[in-house]
């Protein structure tokens, strides 16, 4: 059976703790910053003191727990490390000690990492909108929390952060399984276009384009394509009337679709059964392999490949980001290995073996985030109570 533990405000365990250090315009102060969504804290680059307005800077120490008054109620909470101690925040950075015999650092911390203590804080926040909303010391310091005897208080730390180890070792095994799959495809990909033929995409998947007659009454689905090779998503509907004259096209199963301004960075994609009928605006290329030839997820992998995002750049004339526009005849030039076509299924078998296991991974992953965050809610006494302030 869980224990409710007694909910205090948080001013009975901590008390403001600044140290407050005159700004000297010759001296160089070592900075700091704190992440939202309770990630902690980062380094940034020293601040010689003739660069600040600010007549004083707030001092770290080890042990103290940090908010940042502009971020609060989005998780800008975070415990002083050793890797911290001596660093500076701006005055919008209060800091605080947890009483003797009465908290622990840590602990606080983790009750710090829990969105319903952000919601309690933005629902007391001043200011209008995102970027105005204030998180007072006096208000974070009126939040409760649950708070048992310290041994209980450690107990529990000790609980979560073995917990949190094990997420983070689970992290790294994925990423270094994910590296692996990378490479098993490279290798693969690399003997399989051993000595095979290049042919311009002209001969092999031409540009298709499927005009769409816009009517104003009826509702569209577009299609986006993210970047670095993460695939299609689809846009909100969109009324025929706010379309107007934009130029839009058909999207069908298994076109390769080129985003003109990004495709230099990997906005390269294949349209599934989610995509087709949807539309596409002009920016977006479609290519159409010829099926006795090649397919579009080999191609795909292709021109994410770093020679394959060599080519487009090529392709792509102009500046950076929406100068660079990938031109429909360049691209049409551009040419790919072709590997006999049985040779090709195979490969995109293999590739769809590699996904089935990165969507096993993140299935994992996702489900350890989720038994973590019932754990630290569970151990913190907070399964269903929203911690608000005393009245």
């Amino acid at each position: 059976m869980s224990v409710k533990w007694p909910m205090v405000r948080l001013g009975e365990v901590l008390t403001l703790d600044v140290d407050a250090v005159a700004v000297v315009p010759t001296d160089v102060y070592p900075m700091a910053g704190v992440y939202s969504f309770g990630r902690g804290l980062f380094h940034r680059s020293p601040l010689l003191g003739a660069e600040t307005t600010y007549p004083r800077l707030h001092r770290l120490r080890t042990g103290q727990i940090v908010l940042s008054q502009l971020k609060a109620w989005e998780g800008a909470i975070a415990r002083v490390t050793d890797a911290f101690d001596g660093n500076f925040l701006s005055p919008q950075f209060p800091t605080f000690r947890p009483r003797r015999g009465r908290a622990d650092a840590t602990y606080v911390e983790w009750y710090c990492r829990l969105p319903a203590l952000w919601a309690a804080l933005q629902r007391g926040a001043r200011g209008m909108g995102a970027r105005r909303d204030s998180v007072s010391p006096e208000r974070f310091l009126d939040v409760e929390l649950p708070l048992p005897p310290l041994p209980e208080q450690r107990r529990i730390v000790a609980t979560v952060e073995s917990a949190a180890r094990l997420i983070d070792r689970c992290r790294d095994e994925r990423a270094t399984a994910g590296r692996q799959l990378e490479g098993l495809l490279l290798g693969a990909y690399s003997r399989l276009i051993e000595g095979a033929e290049r042919c311009p995409m002209r001969g092999i998947a031409p540009v298709v384009r499927r005009p769409v007659e816009v009517h104003p009454d009826r509702r569209y689905l577009e299609i986006g394509t993210r970047s670095f090779g993460r695939g299609l998503f689809r846009k909100p509907p969109v009324d025929g009337l706010v379309l107007g004259d934009k130029r839009v096209y058909t999207i069908r199963r298994g076109d390769l679709i080129f985003m003109n301004v990004f495709a230099w960075e990997g906005a390269v994609a294949v349209a599934s059964d989610a995509e087709d009928g949807l539309i596409g605006s002009h920016r977006y290329i479609t290519c159409v392999p010829e099926p006795h030839t090649a397919l579009s997820q080999f191609l795909c992998f292709h021109f994410l490949t770093p020679r394959g995002l060599s080519e487009l750049g090529e392709a792509s004339p102009g500046g950076a980001g929406r100068n660079r526009t990938l031109g429909v005849e360049k691209l049409e030039r551009i040419e790919v290995p072709v590997p006999h076509l049985d040779r090709q299924k195979m490969f995109v078998e293999l590739m769809m073996q590699v996904e089935h296991v990165r969507s096993l991974h993140e299935d994992c992953s996702a489900l350890a985030q989720g038994l973590m965050k019932s754990h630290v809610h569970r151990l913190l006494g907070a399964e269903t109570e929203v911690p608000g302030a005393s009245s």
